[in-house]
């Protein structure tokens, strides 16, 4: 669990979102893959839609028994405008890293990496096409841009591929050495003789990845860029279960790395009513915190998952992430 950044601008943002809060409840905003560009997105994304937290306690009186709801919703309100930048923050950092371990490798290989993300726009899709090229480019992308896979397929094989499949325009640039291409054609060509549309071609996973077979290259790459976002998920898995494993709000207190105001304050209620009104805290808080490690793969993944379908390996591994953080 990496530390906030900046606690003292932490802590006036947990000042202005207490401030903003007007104590209405059930408004549900934001959508799966959303950004969150400003201090109220958050606040009405994953802690306004949580604020009713209806309260279990009972006092002698209506009356201690709204103050003691009231009491509880103040403190949730607390602990998530505390905890959500800081997770924010925390999160942020692991995809910062994969970030920071994406520009190491693209020194070793920057014509294949700045072409393909070039190609698909985006580093997500770039990474999933870099990690698996062989299922990215026979599947999802091939039947619904065949023009695009076949362009892709000579970025990585250096342009191999072009006059086999009788792609048009400038010949691709890339990582293969001319030499290997007369007798790369002579291989593969008559596994593609009765293949009488790019489409079909494409959809031959044999004749694709004997192309990509050829490159020691391609499959050092790939398997960085496998090891890359692996070691992100992972991480991300491991963070989300820490936070919504604890037991306690004390625990959370410790994931913080600091007292949370207004936690103490629950100690005017009996202790039977305490423990009551803390677990629907810390029900309510892992909803919130369930929905925030989501909605941040999501919007990671969701770019890949356009371009390749929800089969491609990449893809797969992402929502495997996910179900595992929603059990949780």
């Amino acid at each position: 669990m990496k530390s906030s950044r900046d606690k003292d601008l932490l802590k006036a943002y947990v000042h202005h979102l207490i401030k903003e809060y007007d104590g209405s409840m059930g408004f549900d905003s934001g959508g799966m893959g959303a950004v969150y560009g400003t201090k109220s997105d958050l606040f009405n994304t994953f802690i306004k839609p949580f604020t009713d937290v209806a309260g279990t306690v009972v006092g002698k009186t209506k009356e201690l028994a709204r103050r003691g709801i009231t009491l509880a919703q103040t403190v949730f309100v607390t602990i998530m405008t505390t905890l959500i930048p800081f997770l924010t923050d925390s999160y942020e950092e692991i995809f910062d890293e994969q970030a920071r371990a994406i520009e190491k490798i693209r020194g070793e290989y920057q014509q294949y990496i700045d072409s393909t993300n070039k190609a698909l726009r985006g580093d997500a899709a770039m990474l999933a096409f870099i990690a698996f090229p062989g299922a990215s480019l026979t599947g999802k992308l091939a039947s619904l841009a065949p023009k695009t896979a076949v362009g892709l397929l000579g970025i990585a094989t250096g342009g191999i591929s072009d006059e086999i499949l009788g792609a048009s325009g400038p010949r691709s640039s890339g990582i293969f050495d001319s030499y290997v291409r007369s007798y790369h054609k002579l291989m593969i060509e008559q596994d593609v003789k009765k293949s009488p549309t790019l489409f079909d071609k494409l959809q031959s996973k044999k004749f694709v990845n004997k192309l990509l077979s050829r490159s020691p290259q391609v499959y050092d790459v790939a398997k960085q860029a496998r090891e890359i976002y692996k070691k992100a998920l992972n991480d991300a898995v491991e963070e989300a279960k820490i936070v919504l494993s604890a037991k306690s709000l004390e625990e959370v207190e410790k994931i913080v790395g600091k007292n949370v105001h207004n936690v103490k304050d629950l100690q005017a209620l009996t202790p039977d009513d305490r423990k009551r009104e803390e677990e629907e805290i810390l029900k309510k808080m892992k909803l919130s915190i369930k929905k925030l490690y989501v909605e941040r793969l999501l919007r990671e993944v969701n770019p890949a998952r356009k371009i390749f379908g929800e089969e491609h390996p990449f893809v797969a591994d992402y929502m495997e992430a996910i179900n595992k953080i929603r059990t949780f």
